[in-house]
C-alpha cells in the first residue's frame, strides 16, 4: 500500500518540471549504467521494468548487500536478474518502487523521508504516520505489534529489520484516520494537479499497446460500467487495503495486525452496504467486466 506514496513525489516533480515519467533511471542514478538507461521512471511505476524480484536479490546478496541505500539501489539495478524487456509486460516489482524512491530523493535533493514529510504528510495532515526507520517514534508511540497464525496460536510475527534496505518504500505506519484524510486529498488538486491524478487513476500500456489495469501505486477496475480502485500491503503479520469508488465518493480502509484477516472481503462488505442502492459492488476485489 506504501506504493501510493511513493509515487506521490514522483508526481509533484514531474508537475514542477524536474522530471519526466519517460525520464531513464539512469539521469538521476548513472552508477546504475546500461540498465539505468533503459529503464523509464514509467515503467518502475507500472511495474514493466523488468527487474527481478527485491526480495530474491536481497537473499542472494545476504551479507554482501551494500550499506546505504543509494549503493543498494544501485547495486540491485545492476545485478538484479532481468526476467524481459522493459515495457513487454507486467509484473508486480517492489524493487521498482525502491528505485523510485531514491530517484525522487535524488531529484529534488532532499533525503526520501523528509520529503514525504514535507510534501504529503505534513500538507494532508497525518500527524500519525511516520517511517519504520524513525526509531524513536517507532517505540514511543503507541502502536499495534503483528501477529501470525501458528500450529497452536499466534505468535509476534514483527521483523522490521529488513524494511531499512526498502529506502521508505515499504515501511510507513499510519492510522485509519490519517489514511482517510489521505484518501480525502486524493478527490483535490492539494498535492498535484488533477490531470495529474488522473494519469496516476488510469493505468499504464505495455510497448505492444496492451492497456494494464495498474496505474500509478493503485490497481484501477471496473465493474459493470463503474470505476473503482485498490491497493493491498503487508509485511510482518500486518496487512491493509484501501477500496476506493472515486465516483461515488466512498472510501473503506482497513488495516489489521494479524496476518489471517480477511482484508479483502471486509471493505467489499462495508461498500455493500452502502453502496448497494447506488450501484452493483463486486462480488470479488478482482472482477472485472
Amino acid at each position: 500500500m506504501a506504493k501510493q506514496f511513493v509515487a506521490m513525489p514522483i508526481m509533484i516533480l514531474r508537475d514542477r518540471g524536474v522530471l519526466s515519467y519517460d525520464d531513464p533511471v539512469a539521469k538521476f542514478l548513472p552508477e546504475t549504467g546500461a540498465r539505468g538507461q533503459s529503464i523509464r521512471l514509467r515503467h518502475l511505476l507500472n511495474h514493466t521494468s523488468g527487474l527481478g524480484q527485491f526480495e530474491e536479490y536481497r537473499d542472494r546478496r545476504n551479507s554482501s548487500i551494500p550499506k546505504t541505500e543509494e549503493e543498494i539501489v544501485d547495486d540491485y539495478v545492476t545485478r538484479a536478474t532481468i526476467r524481459f524487456s522493459p515495457g513487454e509486460k507486467f509484473e508486480y516489482c517492489n524493487g521498482g518502487y525502491v528505485v523510485l524512491a531514491s530517484v525522487a530523493a535524488k531529484a529534488a535533493n532532499m533525503p526520501f523521508r523528509n520529503l514525504m514529510d514535507e510534501w504529503v504528510f505534513k500538507r494532508v495532515g497525518m500527524n500519525r504516520t511516520f517511517f519504520a526507520e524513525d526509531h524513536a517514534k517507532l517505540t514511543a508511540t503507541p502502536r499495534a505489534i503483528g501477529y501470525s497464525k501458528e500450529r497452536f496460536g499466534l505468535k509476534v510475527s514483527e521483523t522490521l529489520e529488513a524494511l531499512r534496505l526498502y529506502g521508505g518504500a515499504a515501511s510507513i505506519f499510519s492510522t485509519v484516520d490519517d489514511l482517510q484524510k489521505w484518501e480525502q486529498a486524493l478527490h483535490s488538486s492539494m498535492l498535484v494537479r488533477d490531470e495529474t491524478l488522473a494519469e496516476a487513476f488510469r493505468g499504464g500500456r505495455l510497448n505492444d499497446g496492451s492497456p494494464l489495469a495498474y496505474g500509478f501505486g493503485w490497481e484501477n477496475m471496473r465493474y459493470q460500467g463503474v470505476r473503482y480502485m485498490v491497493h493491498p500491503g503487508g509485511w510482518a503479520g500486518f496487512k491493509s487495503f484501501i477500496l476506493r469508488f472515486p465516483d461515488q465518493g466512498f472510501s473503506a480502509i482497513a488495516l489489521s495486525n494479524h496476518s489471517g484477516f480477511d482484508l479483502v472481503g471486509l471493505p467489499l462488505s462495508i461498500a455493500r452496504i452502502y453502496l448497494s442502492d447506488r450501484i452493483k459492488v463486486p462480488s470479488r476485489m478482482f472482477n472485472v467486466q
